[in-house]
């Protein structure tokens, strides 16, 4: 198969059009580095439930999916399907150093429901990233890095981090509405004094924001004390909101 013809070609046009190395696709993905490097040298055809996790980290729109499936499993020949697209550059921004508020996310019994809803949950992934995505971007935060459907996001201010932790709930419950999946998402807010390293961070903040998380339930957005000290705090929604003062 010629590589400019190949679904393995067309996924790593469309991926270094989004700015993503191999390992973050691998790890937006869930899937190990040698079967994205498989994959995109067209040594592996994916399944039904890792093409449609390729379409949502690829961020296909949705009427491009179902054709984007079918060329992953040889149903439809490759120029079938429209042209990767570019994504314009964006411009590079410096991550927060100093006074840093950590917003993690994670999807509850996300692996349960990829097994029960397989295409409905590559769409509902899709906008579960637009949302966060948006709600971040829009409250000056940074997405440092995602790992299958965990979002990690940094921001200078942790106000701004509970605005776009509080807009992500709202956005997502509404979603929810009606959906065929229905995805509860919880969020971890931690305040700590950190630099950033090569477009990342490291160190004991990390872990602190993420036993914070793993003690949520879907719906949830906790705090450390730490952030709770950082900003005034008023949550009267009718998200099912938890504000923990963390000591541990």
């Amino acid at each position: 198969m010629e590589g400019s013809a190949s679904f393995g070609y067309w996924v790593r046009r469309r991926r270094r059009a989004l700015d993503l190395t191999q390992q973050e696709l691998a790890q937006r993905t869930g899937y190990a580095l040698t079967t994205i490097r498989k994959i995109e040298t067209d040594a592996r055809r994916p399944s039904r439930e890792m093409a449609e996790r390729l379409a949502a980290v690829l961020e296909l729109p949705s009427d491009e999916r179902a054709a984007f499936i079918q060329a992953a499993r040889a149903e439809l020949a490759i120029d079938r399907i429209a042209p990767p697209r570019e994504s314009p550059a964006q411009p590079q921004r410096a991550l927060p150093s100093g006074t840093v508020t950590f917003l993690f996310t994670d999807i509850e019994n996300s692996t349960r429901l990829w097994e029960q809803h397989g295409s409905a949950m590559g769409a509902a992934l899709a906008r579960h990233n637009e949302i966060l995505r948006t709600a971040v971007t829009h409250q000056h935060g940074f997405i440092f890095k995602t790992i299958g459907d965990a979002v990690c996001a940094a921001f200078a201010s942790a106000l701004d981090a509970l605005h776009a932790a509080l807009a992500s709930q709202r956005a997502l419950e509404a979603q929810r509405q009606g959906a065929a999946v229905q995805i509860r998402v919880r969020i971890a807010l931690h305040t700590a004094n950190v630099a950033a390293h090569h477009g990342d961070y490291v160190g004991l903040p990390l872990s602190h924001t993420a036993r914070i998380l793993e003690s949520g339930h879907g719906g949830q957005v906790l705090l450390s004390r730490a952030t709770q000290s950082c900003c005034a705090i008023s949550c009267q929604s009718s998200l099912a909101c938890a504000i923990w003062a963390h000591t541990s």
